[in-house]
């Protein structure tokens, strides 16, 4: 998609990602409640087209400034053009090797982060109960979350077609725990 998304018109373009109204009002929430500070995270899973959720700012205005995590590629030449594809709509990257205090000073400052919380956490993460399966997830977003009292919320592109997705996006209700958010958003995943 990354590839040719680059060469696709605006009409194309437009076609990617479909916002129905349920996810256009939780995103114009966001969008109110950030330009008053309020710092938020949006959790992403590893899933087809979640390269699209980063064309969001080009459909509303307003759109805060989100820095994303992302794993940068061994490539320099590669690297530089994902990254410049991947930020041509406004979304500022911060390379996982290096990025994380940025994300962190970020969160202080009332921005937002985006992240993707379906990660293999290792022996370092929690384990829980996944489709049935027992796996190993961060608490990384639930510790981002607690740390700066910010908002979470899950994007869901789902795929419809070719290069085509309808987005949904939940965000998660106030939770005690770091566990207990990422727990919230593999809930709203499996679901």
């Amino acid at each position: 998609f990354l590839p040719a998304s680059a060469y696709f018109s605006k009409q194309r373009l437009d076609r990617v990602l479909q916002v129905d109204a349920a996810a256009r009002k939780t995103i114009e929430s966001y969008i109110d409640e950030a330009q008053q500070g309020k710092p938020a995270l949006i959790l992403l899973p590893h899933m087809t087209l979640s390269e699209a959720v980063t064309m969001l700012p080009r459909g509303f205005q307003g759109f805060p400034t989100t820095h994303t995590i992302f794993r940068p590629l061994n490539q320099p030449k590669i690297n530089a053009w994902v990254t410049q594809m991947r930020s041509r709509f406004g979304m500022q990257l911060l390379s996982r090797r290096n990025g994380y205090n940025e994300a962190m000073a970020a969160l202080r400052r009332g921005e937002s982060v985006g992240l993707l919380f379906d990660q293999d956490a290792g022996k370092r993460g929690t384990t829980v109960t996944f489709m049935d399966r027992l796996v190993s997830m961060t608490d990384l977003p639930g510790l981002m979350v607690q740390r700066f009292n910010a908002d979470a919320y899950v994007m869901l592109p789902e795929r419809i077609g070719l290069w085509r997705s309808k987005l949904t996006v939940h965000k998660l209700p106030a939770c005690k725990s770091a566990t207990e958010v990422s727990h919230h958003a593999h809930r709203v995943l499996e679901t």
